[in-house]
């Protein structure tokens, strides 16, 4: 309902902030530094999220990166339109789809592996400081990426789950 929404935005906002005031012990070397990722999902999830992005202020993140699904036509459009205006380097990555609608679960495995295997390589090469996300089986590989990379110490990140 609608007090749940508003509180997902309320606890979206706090996580964020505890994310910026961990940080702000160097304002500066934050502002040169900070990458946010932000995995979109799509439909309902994808304006929920750009919801929740409206309350952050986007210089404290300069360097934004959107992740969605190769199969997803709506959310490059969305990007532009949230993004018109902003300051910052803005960058996507189209990823491939954990899992499409009515896809059987014995070929999901192999699907996800191969997601999987493709965001670690994103999340590698882009070594974001936060990562943001809200949906479905998009973020999954995402997600696991950036755990696992965070666990063997090869970039120490943070995840947020809306």
């Amino acid at each position: 309902g609608i007090n749940a929404e508003y509180g997902d935005l309320v606890g979206f906002f706090f996580l964020v902030l505890g994310y910026a005031y961990r940080a702000s012990w160097d304002a500066d070397k934050m502002r040169k530094k900070s990458h946010l990722t932000i995995v979109l999902g799509s439909g309902g999830h994808t304006t929920e999220m750009f919801r929740a992005l409206s309350t952050l202020d986007m210089s404290l993140f300069p360097q934004r990166n959107y992740i969605y699904a190769t199969t997803d036509a709506e959310s490059n459009a969305k990007i532009d339109q949230f993004e018109k205006g902003k300051p910052g380097v803005v960058t996507r990555t189209k990823i491939p789809r954990s899992r499409e609608v009515k896809q059987s679960y014995f070929t999901t495995v192999f699907t996800t592996l191969y997601s999987f295997l493709y965001c670690l390589f994103v999340i590698f090469k882009s070594k974001p400081d936060l990562i943001i996300t809200n949906g479905p089986g998009t973020c999954l590989p995402v997600c696991i990426a950036g755990f696992l990379m965070s666990r063997v110490h090869v970039h120490y990140l943070s995840l947020i789950h809306i």
